[in-house]
């Protein structure tokens, strides 16, 4: 169907057969532009959002716990640079990252903080060289970790962390081995340990029973490491806590706390404390169709979703490959100023949503998918209630995909 059939077919009221060329169509109408102009999704990081929730959860926390921003995997989607450059404004004394690369760029940015690396330390003396140039804290977790420390080519101290396994299973020395076996292995191979940290296995709930029994582990590795140091040593920073933990259990903030979460999105496992967080990431596309159809019509591929009643649905310029969940059926999202339903599977490049009987609907107009559209907010957590997955994995998907 050529543009102008289907401009005549709008005007007209008819339904149209939603078809890959529909965004192009649509464009045009609105915008007045030629064929083949788009009417992309739209996604936004609002970069003093980042700072504002860096600063409260400083304020929060006080100035005696450092606040560590966590900045791996691309500050969570919003980009690594303008995150840590956004969350060390808000009062972060030091930015956490996964790997050496992500540590690269912030350097290359000219940022001078402190970076301490979550990732397991990956053995290689190319890898122990890029550590010190790069003038990171890298977490080490074996003996031969230390190993590796040992042989790097400058006998000057290096700074490293320590991570301690209290029930994640992952990486980490054991908690019940003896500090003093770690403190002698970093005094032979001259490295420093300014950090001691663990990792909550149900970081968003730091009060159940598993994360007290981590929480406890923790602390009696501490008790056994401060009675181990020598009289002229410095006793390690102690961390334990992530974004819920911070703000929902200040016993365990420790020295300092690691806050990744809480500086991107509000969400409910954040607790009554993080009501002042705001959503730092915005995603809306446009309409690019209108149809009505009958009870028992199927939508979307496999048909997963009937109509139970007549009513007219939309068609959305957004899909997996912004980095949705695939399978999300029932995500309330907003337009103009009302909820309106995602319906059956996400398409790679579109998504359906029920615009009901009532209520005006033009071609063009954007769909709020994460952000506030008047009074109603749609956050990446309602994204992962509906989908089987996690906020973190919502946020990174949609910014991965944007950024590219």
């Amino acid at each position: 169907m050529g543009h102008d059939s289907t401009r005549r077919l709008l005007a007209s009221g008819a339904s149209v057969l939603f078809d890959l060329h529909m965004a192009d169509v649509k464009a045009v109408a609105r915008t007045g532009g030629g064929a083949g102009q788009k009417a992309p999704c739209g996604v936004q990081v609002k970069v003093e959002a980042i700072e504002r929730n860096a600063r409260a959860v400083s304020a929060a926390v006080g100035s005696d716990v450092d606040l560590i921003a966590v900045v791996k995997a691309d500050g969570y989607g919003h980009g690594v640079v303008r995150s840590a450059q956004a969350a060390l404004r808000g009062g972060a004394s030091a930015l956490a990252v996964g790997r050496l690369d992500e540590a690269a760029s912030l350097r290359a940015a000219g940022i001078t903080a402190e970076i301490v690396v979550l990732a397991p330390f990956l053995t290689g003396l190319d890898r122990v060289q890029r550590s010190i140039e790069l003038d990171v804290t890298p977490s080490l977790s074996s003996e031969q970790d230390f190993d590796w420390m040992g042989r790097r080519r400058s006998g000057t101290p290096v700074n490293v962390q320590l991570s301690v396994d209290t029930g994640l299973a992952r990486e980490g020395v054991a908690w019940d081995s003896s500090p003093a076996h770690w403190l002698g292995l970093a005094r032979a191979n001259g490295v420093r340990v300014t950090d001691v940290w663990s990792h909550l296995a149900d970081g968003s709930n730091p009060t159940a029973e598993h994360s007290l029994r981590q929480v406890a582990r923790f602390r009696l590795f501490r008790e056994q490491w401060c009675t181990a140091i020598g009289p002229s040593e410095r006793r390690p920073r102690f961390h334990i806590a992530n974004s819920s933990a911070t703000l929902r259990a200040p016993s365990l903030r420790f020295d300092r706390v690691r806050v990744g979460l809480a500086l991107y999105a509000g969400a409910r496992t954040l607790g009554p404390s993080a009501r002042s967080v705001e959503a730092a990431l915005s995603m809306s596309a446009p309409l690019v169709g209108i149809r009505s159809i009958q009870a028992g019509t199927p939508v979307g591929y496999g048909g997963t979703w009937v109509a139970r009643k007549a009513t007219r649905i939309g068609l959305v310029a957004a899909g997996y490959r912004d980095g949705l969940p695939r399978v999300a059926d029932g995500v309330r999202l907003a337009f103009r100023g009302r909820r309106v339903r995602v319906i059956g599977r996400l398409s790679m490049d579109q998504l359906t949503i029920d615009l009901g009987t009532k209520g005006h609907a033009e071609i063009g107009d954007p769909v709020t998918l994460i952000g506030r559209d008047g009074l109603i907010d749609v956050t990446a957590e309602d994204w992962a209630d509906r989908s089987a997955t996690i906020t973190w994995e919502v946020l990174m998907g949609v910014g991965s995909a944007a950024s590219r």
